[in-house]
């Protein structure tokens, strides 16, 4: 995903791997590489310089990295922030207390953390035992 947008990147930027190569100092061959998808892991520094010689920043990738369901979740979680922030202190305090009474009934736990939860347990069984 990384590489579908550091290509559309470089095709905007209208720049070849030759001037890249010259205007950033990174390698002809590392950015083919690059490219070709050959390199799965490139190094956080040689993006950052890439992206820049290109005309983006570091944030532009990133941004294209996020899951949809990741930035769906966070839009949920800036939402939450923002309705409890408008609240009073009592509404505040409501809204801890119901948070805390639905996070404790397992048909709202989501099924990893009743897992660890039951690992955990089992752990401090042995423990005690």
């Amino acid at each position: 995903m990384w590489l579908d947008k550091l290509s559309e990147m470089k095709k905007i930027s209208g720049k070849t791997t030759e001037q890249i190569s010259e205007e950033s100092g990174i390698p002809k061959g590392t950015l083919n590489k690059i490219f070709a998808g050959q390199t799965k892991d490139p190094k956080y520094t040689t993006l950052k310089v890439l992206v820049h010689c290109l005309g983006f920043s570091v944030d532009d990738l990133e941004n294209a990295l996020i899951s949809p369901s990741k930035k769906a979740e966070d839009e949920k979680l800036s939402i939450i922030s923002q309705n409890y922030h408008k609240l009073n202190e009592r509404g505040k305090t409501a809204l801890m207390e119901q948070s805390e009474i639905i996070a404790s009934m397992p048909q709202y736990i989501n099924d990893d953390i009743k897992s660890n939860s039951l690992s955990a347990d089992t752990v401090e069984r042995e423990e005690v035992g």
